[in-house]
């Protein structure tokens, strides 16, 4: 009887060192895994710490552009040929598709500053302005006088036929000339009620997303392989690349005539 207890005793002192033993690997082990969380969440603090400090807080962005020779020119004409208004709004373009200077698509175009001969600037010298271009498209915003004439101009080096989409927003120019010349033109409405009151706040909204509009353009016209057709699709058309604003069709205030390819926002 004595030896049994004994023997139990001795069993029963190795399960506890061995249950000591067991406890301190598996407490090591935590430990130690602790300790390695805590220098992968230092050494990942320090990588941020750094990337901050090179890029200051924001990873480079993946290049949403490819290089091509196909190019979408931009006019800036009255409006919005500031500095300031031109960069604000050439920016996601550039982003999106790339400045044309560094092989993207985007050209921008500022009337008067491209087109000045010592003191002289013409909007009819657009056509020199594009010369030697691989253009697959024009978007006008606030296109000045004489403008139209050099699209003309265009054309007849085609044979008279338009070779790309031509968007025209909010143009100075010829009303008949413009839409002859243009896939179609968007203007302001011209509210005169309130002495004016609403048709101001139009345009400040509409100023407002001007880049949006500008994106929206580029991006409809950069899947278009010709001109849009001035048939009854093309209302939709345009209303896809102006929303959320609707858009109306203009008519023409001295014969009632309605434009198939001239449009107000509304």
């Amino acid at each position: 009887m004595m030896n049994t207890m004994k023997r139990l005793s001795k069993m029963a002192l190795k399960q506890l060192i061995a249950c000591v033993v067991v406890g301190g690997c598996i407490g090591g082990l935590i430990a130690c895994t602790r300790q390695r969380a805590s220098l992968a969440a230092s050494g990942a603090q320090l990588a941020l710490s750094v990337t901050d400090a090179e890029t200051g807080g924001a990873l480079p962005a993946t290049q949403l552009w490819h290089e091509t020779d196909q190019k979408i020119c931009v006019l800036f004409g009255y409006g919005y040929n500031t500095p300031a208004a031109v960069e604000l709004l050439l920016a996601p373009l550039i982003q999106r598709y790339g400045a044309a200077a560094q092989g993207g698509m985007i050209l921008p175009v500022v009337f008067p500053d491209d087109f000045r001969h010592g003191t002289r600037a013409v909007a009819g010298d657009f056509y020199a302005v594009l010369d030697d271009v691989h253009l697959s498209g024009i978007i006008l915003l606030g296109a000045p006088e004489m403008t139209y004439r050099a699209l003309a101009r265009m054309q007849d080096a085609y044979d008279g036929e338009q070779p790309f989409p031509i968007f025209s927003f909010f143009p100075q120019d010829d009303v008949a000339g413009m839409e002859s010349a243009a896939d179609f033109v968007v203007d302001r409405a011209q509210d005169t009620e309130n002495d004016g009151v609403v048709a101001l706040e139009m345009a400040q909204e509409t100023e407002e997303n001007m880049a949006l509009l500008l994106c929206a353009a580029a991006r409809y016209l950069v899947e278009l392989d010709e001109p849009l057709p001035r048939d009854a699709a093309l209302f939709s058309h345009v209303q896809a690349i102006c929303a959320p604003h609707r858009i109306a069709h203009y008519v023409d205030p001295e014969t009632g005539l309605r434009s198939i390819n001239h449009f107000i926002l509304q």
